[in-house]
């Protein structure tokens, strides 16, 4: 009897948010449609109540639901992207993900208000990776001076990949078909087809040379 109870609470409870998102995703897409510079922010208190819900997910399940809560939440999501439960959205950014985007477990998108994280269609971001737009300015003294700092926008290219733990710094552009290593942290952009790598990342090579044999 608990049992069978549970199980109607569980199916209504996720029904209702189905229901409610669906309908602020067709009133976000209306907004765009008659509006086209209207800017695709996320809404914090929904990014909130996001997060919430996400972490409560399976990690590598209902990919279609996590998109439609993203949209919800104001973010502009491609087809076939498939987004793991434990990653965390922080921040009133634009966020753009193109399609078959793939983000891993406990990847961390901390976005300074008005900023954008952009990743284009077929990239790759592994497990542990922080992207971060935006960093406050500190003293000598150890004093953190907020609204002055280092902020910039992150853009992903084409078909890249960015391995576990790198981290990401405000203003990066990744190149198409680039790489970025695990642990590395990229303060600099990568070009096209360019192998990154180390604290701070260097260009070690050019992805469509052979590597020389020793």
């Amino acid at each position: 009897m608990a049992l069978s109870l549970i199980k109607i609470l569980h199916k209504n409870f996720f029904s209702s948010i189905t229901f409610a998102i669906h309908s602020q995703c067709m009133g976000m897409v209306s907004i765009v449609q008659f509006f086209p510079e209207f800017s695709l922010m996320l809404n914090t208190k929904k990014l909130y109540l996001l997060n919430l819900v996400w972490h409560l997910l399976p990690e590598s399940c209902f990919f279609k639901f996590k998109n439609m809560l993203l949209r919800w939440a104001g973010a502009k999501v491609g087809r076939n992207v498939r987004i793991t439960s434990s990653v965390t959205i922080n921040g009133a950014l634009n966020l753009e993900i193109g399609d078959h985007v793939f983000i891993g477990g406990h990847t961390y998108f901390l976005g300074s208000e008005g900023s954008s994280i952009i990743l284009e269609s077929h990239s790759t971001i592994s497990s542990f990776v922080v992207l971060c737009t935006g960093y406050h300015r500190w003293s000598a003294d150890g004093e953190s001076v907020a609204k002055e700092g280092c902020f910039g926008n992150i853009r992903i290219g084409t078909g890249s990949c960015v391995l576990a733990r790198a981290f990401i710094q405000p203003g990066v552009t990744i190149g198409k078909m680039a790489l970025v290593a695990p642990c590395a942290c990229v303060a600099k952009d990568v070009p096209d087809y360019m192998f990154a790598a180390g604290v701070p990342a260097t260009i070690l090579r050019d992805l469509r040379e052979q590597p020389r044999e020793s």
